[in-house]
């Protein structure tokens, strides 16, 4: 070789050594990389009280109106009512605590089954951006403000003892509390745990959706606490249960919606939505031409659902959350069966939010839900004409949720069952306090 060609070869195995020796140390030693935590919404379903129907008299008035149900055959009653699985059903609810859901549709699991029709519903709205876990947080169920607070205690330290063990698997846990009746009670309460127990902001809940919550100024004032990030009241006008709570002090009955009051601004972040489901009329069904005229949004009284062409059949409280084979209180008739009118919150709230931007808290936003016109119409409460329209699920896919969903009916779920476990635990609890005061 020569000297010449002996150079240039040195030069050129040179070069590659300084190539490759950085090459191969960046190999051994690697930069720390830092992976980018993974959000997931924990959806929390915390159901209402249990039923006062057997316990109406006139001494558990009196107890209800001073608060004092401590030790009465009444709370030994919902007690052993919460211990039995048989009330579970029908709802989302499990037993006390905070309990993990697998969104399954399960034979007799209303909870896994609840959460899958949520899900369901997000995901064909395109609606869920993000992972989603499900949870029950099962409380007394009692009719007390005593107990509604000291279940929000519970709620406050297990709720926060998930997002501990979940941000420390590289999770950023999202927070949607929905509170059905006097759960949505138990929610708000959070608050008033977060001002009194702690002094920081160990963490916050994005989105507490209210279902047919009795509002009452006990906690009202407790949606402008920085722990919420966003308030959703979701109501019917054909709820009569909701404004029938007439043991909150200093108030004579309870409300549908949040209002002003001298020492209460209603905060930005509430969003309240009255919850519609019309129909048309039988002769507007079997008619092109008139069911044609019923779907005209341009008409004032079609929008309004006041057109005689249709029927408002919006739910009552139990169609807002439980499943159609509820034995109380669930018509047949009901043209979401058996579906929870809550199902749809995906695509409710996902809407709600964006007219949100224009109205005030004071104002509601309408969601009327019509299957027969395969559409759900949203408007603001004070307007005749529709803000926007989204479309109603098919029929093919609604058809196979809901095959999916009458296959988890639980077996021996009749009316009369039903009043049997209730009598039976009126009568076990009755003969417990006899032994407790001999």
């Amino acid at each position: 070789m020569t000297r010449k060609k002996a150079s240039i070869t040195c030069s050129f195995l040179f070069g590659l050594l300084c190539i490759a020796v950085p090459f191969s140390h960046a190999h051994a030693t690697p930069e720390p990389t830092h992976k980018k935590p993974r959000v997931v919404w924990l959806n929390v379903f915390v159901h209402g009280i249990m039923s006062i129907k057997p316990h109406i008299s006139w001494n558990n008035f009196m107890l209800f109106m001073k608060d004092q149900v401590g030790g009465t055959l009444y709370e030994k009653t919902v007690e052993l009512m919460r211990e039995d699985p048989f009330f579970y059903k029908n709802q989302a609810m499990q037993r006390l605590g905070l309990h993990r859901v697998q969104p399954l549709p399960i034979k007799g699991d209303s909870s896994s089954t609840f959460a899958f029709t949520l899900n369901e519903i997000g995901k064909h709205y395109g609606v869920n951006k993000h992972d989603n876990r499900y949870y029950t947080f099962g409380w007394s169920g009692l009719l007390s403000a005593k107990s509604r607070y000291q279940e929000a205690q519970r709620l406050f330290k297990e709720l926060h003892q998930e997002i501990k063990r979940l941000r420390a698997e590289n999770i950023t846990p999202r927070i949607r509390l929905f509170g059905y009746s006097h759960g949505g009670n138990v929610c708000l309460n959070l608050g008033l745990i977060r001002q009194k127990e702690y002094s920081g902001m160990p963490f916050t809940v994005d989105e507490t959706v209210l279902l047919g919550t009795p509002i009452i100024n006990d906690t009202d004032y407790l949606t402008t606490d920085p722990l919420f990030k966003r308030v959703y009241n979701l109501y019917s006008l054909r709820d009569r249960i909701q404004p029938m709570d007439m043991f909150a002090p200093n108030q004579f009955f309870s409300n549908r919606i949040f209002r002003a009051r001298k020492d209460f601004k209603l905060p930005n972040k509430l969003i309240q939505i009255q919850l519609k489901v019309t129909r048309c009329t039988r002769n507007t069904h079997n008619c092109p031409k008139r069911f044609l005229q019923s779907s005209n949004f341009s008409r004032p009284q079609v929008v309004y659902g006041k057109s005689g062409l249709l029927r408002d059949i919006s739910p009552g409280h139990v169609e807002l959350w439980f499943f159609g084979w509820t034995p109380v209180n669930y018509r047949s008739c009901y043209p979401l069966n058996p579906l929870p009118t809550i199902a749809f919150a995906p695509i409710i709230l996902h809407h709600a939010k964006k007219i949100a931007k224009s109205i005030t808290p004071e104002h509601a936003i309408v969601a009327d839900i019509r299957p027969q016109h395969e559409v759900i119409l949203f408007r603001k409460d004070s307007h005749s004409s529709p803000h926007s329209t989204v479309p109603y699920m098919p029929k093919a896919k609604l058809d196979t949720l809901h095959d999916a969903i009458h296959k988890c009916k639980p077996d021996l779920y009749s009316d009369k069952i039903y009043k049997a476990h209730i009598n039976d635990a009126v009568s076990v609890a009755r003969k417990a306090l006899e032994i407790s005061r001999e």
